[in-house]
């Protein structure tokens, strides 16, 4: 599954190297994000900051999930669709209900 190859992908990346994509990207009061990376691996990265904002065993609705992210960049679509992308957060079958996956 994408989740276990992102998290292979992310192994290596420090609590130093997450600090410095952190500062690059997010403003500093961590409240949003800045700019989006090029880079896939800085962008999973910022997907995990991401992952903080939701709670497991929780369904969240479309609405909810898009009013979450609209905080967090304005292209909210790009990033709930890379969430389900890389297994972040599952989609029902009908994409009507989300929920944040389970961490390995």
């Amino acid at each position: 599954m994408m989740f276990e190859v992102v998290e292979t992908l992310l192994k290596d990346v420090d609590e130093k190297q997450t600090e410095l994509i952190y500062q690059a990207f997010l403003n500093p009061e961590r409240t949003h994000i800045k700019t989006w990376p090029a880079s896939h691996k800085k962008a999973c990265v910022l997907m995990r900051w991401v992952g903080t904002f939701f709670k497991e065993g929780v369904h969240y609705s479309e609405k909810e999930v898009n009013a979450i992210l609209k905080t967090l960049f304005p292209d909210f679509v790009m990033l709930r669709r890379m969430a389900v992308d890389i297994g972040l957060l599952s989609r029902d079958i009908s994409g009507t209900t989300y929920q944040k996956r389970q961490q390995p």
